[in-house]
């Protein structure tokens, strides 16, 4: 999808960018390695 095309449905559904977009801890986040 163009960013065009984007920018003119969330125009059109009257939303933001932030409204899409939700943020997501990493899953890998925290894990210590252990060297043997």
């Amino acid at each position: 999808m163009s960013l065009k095309i984007l920018m003119a449905l969330l125009d059109i559904l009257d939303c933001a960018m932030g409204d899409l977009i939700e943020p997501v801890a990493a899953s890998g986040a925290g894990r210590t390695r252990f060297i043997y």
